[in-house]
């Protein structure tokens, strides 16, 4: 590579090392003492999405760099929560995708015409849901949000936050396989709670 285009990869990476130490929003208004971050968050889809993609027959690469970068923009703007309602959220889901959409294209600024083609599509197919990898990568993403509510369900007080979250997590579910994990983690954490209460 040339000089030129390692300082874009330097300063792209500068800027995307925010979400290591960006905590995630919905866990921080639960009063969730020393959150996930968003990196760790991404790093968990990133992951789930490969493996779910990989024993489905699609683009397992493919799956794992949207999961990877499709909450990089929160560098630019932090972390805003999907709510199961935009009265709750603050925003409309328009002027949400809005956001992102304004913060992602900054990011991308920063990299060589070929990197910002790269990653301009990823997060376009990521956001379109026209394709079955996209739809594998947003149903990780709610699932990623659900494994780390198995932990964090014990210290979470509120009953209708926790639905809540099991709520805006479903919506993101397709296909039986998912589904079938979904399934697996409501009931574990339903249950956890209900021992907890039991105590």
């Amino acid at each position: 590579m040339e000089r030129k285009e390692l300082d874009m990869v330097f300063r792209f990476m500068l800027a995307a090392n925010r979400i290591k130490s960006l905590k995630r929003s919905g866990w921080v208004l639960s009063g969730i003492d020393e959150p996930e971050h968003v990196g760790d968050h991404s790093f968990g889809v990133a992951l789930l999405s490969y493996i779910m993609a990989k024993n489905m027959g699609l683009d397992a690469d493919k799956c794992m760099r949207m999961g990877l970068i499709h909450d990089v923009c929160e560098a630019v703007h932090g972390d805003i929560a999907r709510r199961p309602t935009e009265a709750l959220q603050g925003i409309t889901n328009r002027e949400k995708e809005a956001i992102e959409d304004r913060s992602m294209r900054r990011m991308l600024s920063v990299l060589s015409r070929k990197d910002r083609a790269h990653f301009a599509g990823l997060w376009r197919e990521s956001i379109e849901m026209k394709t079955p990898e996209s739809r594998v990568v947003r149903a990780a993403d709610g699932m990623d949000l659900l494994l780390q509510l198995t932990e964090y369900s014990k210290r979470i007080g509120d009953a209708e936050r926790l639905e809540e979250f099991l709520t805006t997590s479903k919506r993101k579910m397709s296909g039986d396989d998912f589904l079938y994990l979904y399934g697996k983690a409501r009931r574990r954490i339903l249950s956890s709670r209900r021992a907890r209460r039991g105590r």
